[in-house]
């Protein structure tokens, strides 16, 4: 009985060390616009995503120069629209644009968990704000009236996620990196759901 219980105990306190994980970012801010009215935006928040993100280290090679371009330039996107998200919480008056803001805010925040897991895996910085271009447009729905806010934050949404998914495409095909290369076609999907919801939204809206 004795000897049960010894190797029960054992195999719990193998099931809890196996289940731990930690996971550490970086951040290079010289490369980006410091956008000064929220910065690492995308960055925040608590998910699980991350520990689901330490368990796809599986390719070891090194990411190559086009791969690294590409979680650069995703890392940047995806705080752009967590920034615009918050942005249009506040300023939006139709329900539905309120909830479409709000669901960029959560996926893109869960996508750039996964993304600064992975980038910390791979010894690659990501930009922790968000591009000069990407800044004056944020700036630019900031200054936008309230009559004409819905209308202009759905337009950059469609316009954002069509690129999105096009170099998340490629990317799904193209990258080196087989991890890197399974997170952009895990992220794929969501994408088009969102440019489908945005592209639905912008109709009724005309």
């Amino acid at each position: 009985m004795k000897k049960t219980y010894l190797a029960f105990a054992f195999a719990a306190a193998t099931l809890l060390a196996c289940n731990s994980g930690t996971s550490s970012n970086t951040a290079d801010s010289t490369t980006t616009f410091n956008d000064s009215n929220n910065t690492s935006a995308m960055n925040n928040g608590n998910d699980t995503s991350a520990t689901t993100m330490n368990s796809m280290n599986t390719d070891t090679k090194p990411v190559s120069d086009m791969d690294k371009q590409f979680m650069m330039d995703a890392a940047a996107a995806g705080n752009t629209e967590v920034m615009a998200g918050q942005v249009a919480q506040n300023m939006a008056k139709n329900d539905r644009v309120k909830n479409f803001a709000n669901m960029m805010v959560n996926d893109h925040t869960k996508a750039g968990n996964e993304l600064k897991t992975l980038a910390s895996q791979k010894n690659v910085t990501l930009p922790d704000s968000v591009m000069p271009k990407q800044h004056d447009a944020l700036e630019g729905l900031r200054k936008t009236s309230a009559k004409n806010f819905d209308k202009e934050y759905i337009d950059m949404m469609v316009k954002d996620h069509k690129e999105a998914v096009s170099k998340f495409q490629m990317a799904s095909e193209k990258c080196d990196n087989g991890d890197v290369k399974t997170w952009a076609a895990n992220t794929l999907p969501t994408l088009k759901m969102h440019l489908d919801s945005a592209q639905a939204i912008q109709k009724a809206l005309k």
